[in-house]
């Protein structure tokens, strides 16, 4: 049974919405609840990993990780004293909504990421029903569409989500699992005189997959650009790729566009393969061996 759905502050503090049987607590717990999946389609979080639709990353937390990432929310919702009623002023403020249940004895919390788009200070709305168009003025107001962004299961101890960059600031300490390059490094793996790199590339353009990614060849130990014969490897393989667009001159991947520089990536992760039945050419979506 669902018992209290609460807010969580840019500043960590928490605040209460609703809670106890409030019909708009009912109204909420229609729609807004645990997503069923499939044993198979729960996948370990693996940064170089693609999710599919149908699945759902997860982690499985010790103690200590619950501890840091998770006991703050079940704290809050197990003690009424350490928060209060939402005020006006506060709903731009928001970092999370989420929602208690009671599940076979142990209490599991759904996510919802709140975005800055999703306030609103100020808007008037036509609305339009079997009475006809109506005007609608809706002030200090936050957008919720229902969605699950990540979800606790204390009776597994996992956390599941679905993309990193949305659920990373709600969780203390999940950082550890997913090191991006920083300014610094992404600065001095372009230095390479393996890439051509324009003076109008913007890195500040680069995602945090493309971030992770990079992280993830300067702490290899299998790929060396200092090797002639590895780099000449290299562009001979994306050669056989023609079709993905990878841009070479005089030997060198160039770089113009952070979408230039996502291919190249996926070039020296090896991340292209021709399928053995059809023959398709196609991009991987994980870089993890399987023996």
């Amino acid at each position: 049974m669902s018992n209290q759905f609460v807010g969580r502050m840019k500043d960590h503090s928490s605040v209460i919405l609703f809670q106890g049987s409030s019909d708009d607590l009912k109204l909420i717990t229609k729609e807004f609840k645990f997503p069923e999946i499939e044993e198979s389609k729960e996948v370990e979080f693996k940064t170089d990993y693609i999710l599919h639709p149908d699945e759902w990353f997860f982690i499985e937390l010790n103690e200590g990780e619950k501890k840091e990432m998770i006991d703050s929310y079940l704290t809050i919702i197990d003690s009424s004293a350490d928060h209060n009623e939402i005020k006006p002023e506060q709903y731009k403020e928001l970092l999370t909504l989420y929602l208690s249940c009671d599940k076979n004895g142990s209490k599991s919390i759904i996510f919802n990421r709140i975005f800055d788009r999703y306030c609103i200070q100020s808007k008037t709305f036509i609305n339009i029903d079997v009475t006809g168009p109506q005007v609608r003025n809706e002030v200090n107001s936050i957008e919720f569409n229902y969605s699950v962004d990540a979800f606790w299961d204390d009776t597994k101890n996992r956390l599941y989500f679905r993309k990193y960059s949305i659920i990373k600031p709600l969780f203390s300490g999940i950082e550890r699992y997913y090191r991006s390059a920083s300014k610094q490094e992404v600065e001095e793996f372009l230095t390479n005189d393996f890439f051509t790199v324009s003076e109008e590339f913007n890195l500040k353009k680069l995602g945090e997959r493309a971030l992770h990614n990079i992280a993830a060849i300067i702490d290899s130990e299998e790929i060396n650009f200092s090797d002639s014969d590895v780099r000449e490897s290299y562009i001979e393989y994306a050669n056989d790729f023609e079709a993905f667009d990878v841009h070479i001159e005089n030997g060198k991947f160039k770089v113009e566009k952070p979408t230039d520089l996502t291919k190249i990536l996926s070039v020296l992760q090896e991340r292209l393969y021709i399928s053995p039945v059809t023959k398709q050419k196609r991009v991987a979506s994980s870089t993890s061996p399987i023996g």
